[in-house]
């Protein structure tokens, strides 16, 4: 494939702030058909001694119109500091997301940060606008204090006829001494272009999947709900939500029923407005699992209209038929760029917020919408056709429903939601590694949602609320989750390693109540409270007590496998969190926490308090898989 590069009119190196300085090198451009050479590439950069921000844009200066593949901008970032430490994040919340120790190379989507180990210097890259094409930021380490940084962004063919001009997302450069208040910078000049949703109330509630995985019924979701009417929880919960297993047709495993949203006849035998109305009158609102983007082969959608599905060329046949997703190849994907999908689209979700009345909805496996393929409309790349989908959705909900995202491309969904998942799933037990490389942290445990969770947490509040997935604080499990994951192990073809049992001992589940409280997001208990033993209730009633202020990470990256945050409000809270297997004792200087030379602490879920005097805090040593959160008494 040609490829057109723009070198750096100059060689010039730039100065920021913090020791830090960058040099552009190059714009490449690769198309297909035409030539590549009449391809203009334009980088306008403007630069402080804060950063620098690049406008990128691309014309077409021949005769005969190209496709245009992929944008890479060049430059070098050069810093007096060694940046021992690199954020990255993963396309969508079923990748990897944190902060690793400096390799010589590393991909993030979209954006990317540095920092020292001591958290003084820092610096973070990316793009402003991700409304038009898929972006990624690559970086290789030439020496301890220099990266040769690609920022590209995937146009998918994106055609460009003869004169026309394309806009690309703009580029954006920080330096400054702290990673974490960089990267809340980021979200704000994000949020400033994309745009957000109307602010709601926090969101909290119950869900219904862990604890059924999909086998609820309509009589076992009331049940539930009047429990918690009976607890010391009520008042505390606004939502119920019935999560997927709603609408299946059959009892068995498959989504066979994914794209006839339609209530199971057997499980919901009077349908879903009666189950809304009946969650209402016990004073909740009422939420709904949903995967819109996602159809089933047995779906009645998938018989009748093939056409309004995403398509592959099959060489056999020599015709176009509908593409199966790389996960299932029973699952298809809507074409959102139909005119007739997207008119389903807005006739489903117009049943689910007006005729059942459903008052939220948590929407899942959205990057099937967001996959490449051919569309209806070809010139439009995958973020294109899957923000049109969203876009649907939103303005059939409009400002009063509350829109839960999961398995979405973050990016991509800015403005367009309410709350986002923002890590992998939880389950009950610490670890469970299925081999996947995606996955390295394991899927389906606590560890998989919490670290995430942690390096999430600059989204808050700044583009949505984040949903680190649901409060399961379970000591045993039940015979649900145990057959859940026996059909899970079966269907897993590589290697397994089942790193700890099911069940969660009392540190494991501390961690978890601790981390979702103080990260202050979405809170959804996903348990039946008559099942908990009464020190986990106790943990849970804690939870729900909202502490209403802006919570952010420490830049405190000494010991690799443990992490702090600090509220800003008063009283303020620290939280400490050790996800290793290895006991480890932090500590952390008094003004980065707002103390004195003197302080009083105590931990606010054992009462243990903590006094000293100094210029550092030596907190007690934290066991593995625990966490602590620490109350300012004294300053």
């Amino acid at each position: 494939m040609p490829t057109c590069a723009v070198p750096a009119p100059e060689a010039t190196l730039h100065c920021l702030e913090a020791g830090f300085q960058w040099r552009h090198e190059s714009m490449e451009t690769e198309v297909s058909g035409g030539v590549s050479a009449d391809v203009l590439a334009g980088n306008e950069w403007s630069a402080n001694a804060q950063g620098a921000r690049c406008e990128l844009s691309i014309t077409n200066s021949g005769t005969a119109a190209v496709s245009i593949s992929a944008i890479r901008l060049k430059f070098r970032l050069i810093s007096e500091a060694s940046l021992d430490k690199i954020f990255f994040q993963s396309w969508a919340m079923s990748g990897e997301t944190g902060l690793r120790e400096a390799g010589d190379q590393c991909r993030s989507s979209g954006v990317m940060g540095w920092s020292n180990t001591q958290g003084t210097a820092a610096a973070v890259a990316g793009f402003l606008d991700h409304s038009l094409a898929n972006t990624q930021v690559e970086a290789a380490r030439i020496n301890e204090h220099t990266w040769q940084v690609t920022a590209i962004v995937l146009c998918e063919g994106k055609p460009l006829a003869p004169g026309d001009m394309l806009a690309l997302p703009p580029f954006w450069l920080r330096t400054g001494a702290g990673l974490f208040a960089l990267l809340e910078e980021y979200a704000e000049e994000v949020a400033a272009i994309m745009g957000t949703r109307k602010t709601k109330a926090p969101e909290s509630g119950w869900c219904s999947w862990y604890h059924f995985y999909g086998k609820e019924t309509f009589a076992e979701v009331i049940s539930c709900a009047e429990e918690l009417v009976r607890s010391p929880l009520a008042g505390s919960l606004r939502t119920i939500q019935i999560d997927d297993g709603w609408n299946r047709a059959s009892a068995d495993e498959s989504p066979d029923a994914w794209g006839d949203w339609e209530a199971h006849p057997d499980k919901f035998p009077s349908g879903m407005a009666d189950a809304a109305r009946r969650i209402h009158e016990l004073g909740f609102r009422a939420g709904l699992w949903l995967a819109p983007f996602a159809v089933s082969a047995r779906s009645r959608l998938f018989v009748e209209h093939p056409e309004w599905l995403v398509q592959r060329w099959d060489s056999e046949t020599a015709k176009l038929q509908p593409a199966p997703t790389a996960d299932n190849p029973n699952v298809f994907q809507l074409d959102c760029t139909h005119p007739e999908a997207l008119r389903w689209l807005k006739e489903t979700f117009r049943r689910v917020f007006r005729d059942w009345d459903f008052d939220y909805i948590k929407i899942d496996f959205l990057q099937i919408g967001a996959r490449e393929g051919i569309r209806h409309d070809p010139a439009a790349t995958s973020i294109e056709a899957y923000r049109k989908g969203m876009q649907c959705i939103t303005e059939t909900a409009g400002d009063d429903k509350f829109i839960l995202g999961c398995g979405a491309p973050l990016l991509a969904s800015v403005g367009l939601v309410d709350g986002m998942r923002v890590g992998p799933d939880v389950g009950g037990r610490w670890a469970f590694d299925l081999g996947w490389p995606e996955w390295p942290v394991g899927n389906c445990s606590i560890r998989a949602a919490a670290i995430p969770s942690v390096w999430s947490q600059w989204m808050q509040g700044k583009w949505w609320q984040n949903d680190p997935d649901c409060l399961v604080l379970r000591a045993t499990s039940g015979l649900l989750e145990q057959a859940f994951f026996k059909r899970v192990e079966k269907d897993v073809q590589t290697s397994i390693c089942l790193a700890t049992p099911l069940g969660l001992a009392s540190e494991e589940a501390g961690l978890w109540a601790r981390l979702v409280w103080i990260t202050g997001g979405m809170a959804l208990l996903s348990e039946v409270w008559s099942e908990l033993p009464g020190e986990r209730q106790d943990m849970l009633v804690k939870c729900f007590e909202p502490h209403g202020s802006k919570a952010s990470v420490l830049d405190w990256f000494e010991i690799p496998d443990a992490a702090a945050l600090a509220t800003c409000g008063t009283p303020g809270f620290v939280g400490v969190f050790n996800f290793g297997n290895r006991p480890c004792l932090p500590e952390l200087s008094a003004k980065k926490l707002g103390l004195s030379e003197r302080w009083t602490l105590r931990e606010r879920w054992s009462g243990e308090t903590l006094q000293g005097e100094g210029a550092v805090v030596v907190f007690p040593e934290l066991p593995p898989h625990a966490g602590r959160v620490w109350e300012s008494v004294c300053c």
